[in-house]
C-alpha cells in the first residue's frame, strides 16, 4: 500500500498532510494481521522526490512489518541511496548477539514459596562482624546466591515441568483405568505453575496499569519480546555520522555522553549558589531537618515506595523488603539510622545503575535517549526519608 500511517514518517518543506482514510485502512491491516514495526538503522526516509528547499518531500514509504515469533531478532537497515528514488532496505534475519550476563532480579512469586522464606530467615539468622551496613550488604549478598542456586533447582525451567505435567496428565486419560484422585491432583499442580508462568512474563513486562485477568501468557510473551526490541540499543550513530553495533562501540558512545552531562562550564554563574536568592528557613524550620529518623518514619519510607518497580544493582525490589520486614527491619532501621549519624555509606548501597530509555521512536544518538538511575532499596528508603522531612516546608 503506498501510504503513510504516521506524519513521523513525512518530511516536506511545504505542510504535511497525510490521507486519514487511506492511512486508517493500513493500520487496520497491519493490526488484523498483528504485525510489528521493526525500527530501522540508518536514515530516516526510504524515499525522496529529488528535489530540494520547499520543493523537496522525503518519507519511509518502505516499512517491512514482521511477525516477532517468527522473526525475532530480524534487524532493518536502510542502505544509502544511489541512482533510484528509494533506497534499498537490507533484511538481516539472523544478527549475531553479544552474550549478556543477566543480573540477579528478585521476583514476587517466590515469596509463594516456603522455602524462600526459610532461605531469607536462616540468612538473616547469622551473626555478621562490622558495621550494620557491613552486616546488611553481606546478609544480601548471601541471601541473592542462595535464591539464584534455589530458583535453578526447584523454581526454575517452569515451561519444562508444565510440558511432564502435560505428559502425565495424557498418559493418565489414555489409561482405561481412570484414577480421578491422582487426575486431580495433576491438574491442580498444572493450574498452579500456569499461574507461576503467567506471573514471570508479568513480572517480565512490568507495566503498571496492567491488572490480573484471564491468563494470556501467549500476550505477555509477545509483549516483552515487543518492549525489548523498543528498549534494547542495538546501534547507535557515532560522532561521524557512522552507525555502530558493537556493544563496547556503544557503550563508550553512552559513557561519553554521561561526562558530558557532568561537566560544569567554570564560566557559567548558574552553578553558584551563593548567588542565588533562595526563601530562608526559620531556626525551627531548620531544627526539624536536623532531628534524627525514628523507626516508624524509616518504615513508612519504604512502604511507600511500589513494590515491584526496577530494582538497583543488587537485584532486590521494595517488595523484598516490605513482604520480610519483621526478619529484616531491625537491622534496616539500624542502618539508616547510623547513616544520618555518621554521614557514610558503603559503596554497595551507593551503587546505581545507568538505563537508557528513549525519547522517541527510532533514536539515533545518545541525546534521544533519557538516562534514569536505578538506585538500591536501602539507599532509596534514605532519600525517600529525606524528601518526606522537607515535603512540608516546600
Amino acid at each position: 500500500m503506498n501510504a503513510l500511517v504516521s506524519l513521523h514518517d513525512y518530511k516536506s518543506g511545504r505542510i504535511g498532510r497525510i490521507a486519514p482514510q487511506l492511512s486508517q485502512a493500513m493500520q487496520n491491516t497491519i493490526d488484523s494481521f498483528a504485525l510489528i514495526d521493526l525500527g530501522f538503522i540508518g536514515p530516516p526516509y526510504t524515499w525522496t522526490n529529488g528535489q530540494s528547499g520547499s520543493r523537496m518531500t522525503a518519507q519511509r514509504l518502505d516499512k517491512p512489518h514482521f511477525h516477532l515469533q517468527i522473526f525475532p531478532d530480524s534487524k532493518i537497515f536502510h542502505l544509502q541511496f544511489n541512482h533510484s528514488d528509494h533506497c534499498p532496505l537490507l533484511l538481516n534475519t539472523r544478527p549475531s548477539k553479544e552474550n549478556i550476563k543477566l543480573h540477579f532480579h528478585f521476583l514476587p512469586i517466590w515469596a509463594d514459596h516456603e522455602d524462600c522464606k526459610e532461605i531469607v530467615e536462616s540468612t538473616w539468622g547469622k551473626q555478621i562482624p562490622g558495621s550494620k551496613a557491613r552486616q546488611v550488604t553481606f546478609k544480601l549478598k548471601e541471601c541473592k546466591i542462595k535464591l539464584k542456586e534455589w530458583n535453578k533447582k526447584v523454581f526454575g525451567r517452569v515451561e519444562e515441568r508444565l510440558q511432564r505435567l502435560q505428559q502425565k496428565i495424557h498418559d493418565l486419560q489414555s489409561n482405561l483405568r481412570t484414577q480421578r484422585d491422582k487426575e486431580n491432583l495433576l491438574y491442580k499442580q498444572y493450574d498452579d505453575w500456569l499461574e507461576k508462568e503467567e506471573h514471570l512474563w508479568r513480572v517480565k513486562f512490568r507495566e503498571l496499569w496492567l491488572k490480573a485477568g484471564d491468563r494470556n501468557t501467549k500476550f505477555f510473551h509477545q509483549m516483552v519480546k515487543y518492549k525489548r526490541r523498543t528498549q534494547d540499543i542495538e546501534w547507535i550513530q557515532g560522532r561521524n555520522g557512522e552507525w555502530l553495533t558493537n556493544c563496547n562501540d556503544i557503550t563508550s558512545i553512552f559513557e561519553e555522553a554521561i561526562k558530558q552531562v557532568g561537566n560544569i562550564d567554570e564560566s557559567s554563574q548558574f552553578h553558584r549558589l551563593d548567588i542565588l536568592d533562595f526563601p530562608k528557613l526559620t531556626y525551627t524550620q531548620c531544627q526539624s531537618l536536623l532531628s534524627p529518623p525514628i523507626a516508624e518514619e524509616i518504615k513508612a519510607a519504604l512502604f511507600q515506595m511500589h513494590p515491584h518497580k526496577a530494582p538497583g544493582p543488587d537485584g532486590y525490589i521494595a517488595f523484598f523488603f516490605q513482604h520480610y520486614w519483621s526478619s529484616l527491619g531491625t537491622d534496616i532501621i539500624q542502618l539508616v539510622s547510623d547513616f544520618f549519624q555518621s554521614g557514610q555509606l558503603v559503596k554497595e548501597i551507593n551503587n546505581t545503575c545507568i538505563t537508557f530509555t528513549p525519547k522517541c521512536k527510532n533514536s539515533e544518538r545518545p541525546s534521544d535517549y533519557r538516562p534514569i538511575s536505578l538506585c538500591n532499596i536501602i539507599y532509596k528508603i534514605i532519600t525517600k526519608w529525606m524528601a518526606n522531612q522537607m515535603k512540608p516546608l516546600l
